[in-house]
């Protein structure tokens, strides 16, 4: 469907503001997005760790490298390209987020944080429930209106100091792109 589209050429301009998964895209789909008109791109890193096991082993930061080089030899320019990093993970140092940040800056992709939110019978419902001082069980507590997960070592006031960071980040990258 999407090489159809492609071939059409309409005019249409697409965003995908949720990420796209790295490990599928390669220098080939980079293209067939470009051709059918996407603009807006937002890959799911989530860690920038080099075994993201925690994750599930969806990807890590060589493979992302590669997702990156293929957009940009599609065509795609840094002010459309995004990263989304997960803070707040059990077992998540404030250290790591800040290292995933600033390698996906350095690469000249905009990092943007998302905030981890427990949900139970996930693999790692557990583990946050037995860090966060909340009852996770209670639906409030399960989205990202609620900084539910911080502790000790990742303080509300640490997520806002990543924030910071990341909204920092996206604006130098931004501005390479504009000099």
């Amino acid at each position: 469907a999407l090489d159809a589209l492609a071939h059409q050429a309409r005019g249409l301009r697409f965003h995908c503001p949720n990420a796209l998964h790295v490990n599928a895209l390669d220098e080939d789909w980079a293209r067939l997005l470009k051709r059918a008109g996407f603009e807006t791109i937002r890959l799911g890193l989530e860690s920038g760790k080099k075994n993201p096991a925690v994750f599930g082993h969806k990807t890590d930061l060589e493979r992302f490298g590669l997702s990156i080089e293929g957009l940009r030899c599609a065509g795609f320019s840094a002010d459309q390209l995004g990263a989304y990093l997960l803070a707040g993970v059990p077992g998540q140092s404030v250290e790591e987020v800040s290292e995933a940040i600033e390698a996906v800056a350095s690469l000249g992709v905009q990092p943007f944080l998302a905030e981890y939110s427990p949900l139970p019978s996930t693999p790692l419902f557990d583990r946050a429930q037995a860090h966060s001082p909340f009852d996770l069980n209670e639906p409030l507590f399960q989205n990202n209106s609620f900084f539910a997960c911080r502790r000790s070592d990742f303080s509300l006031q640490d997520l806002q100091g990543l924030k910071n960071q990341a909204r920092e980040k996206r604006g130098l990258v931004r501005r390479a792109v504009q000099a």
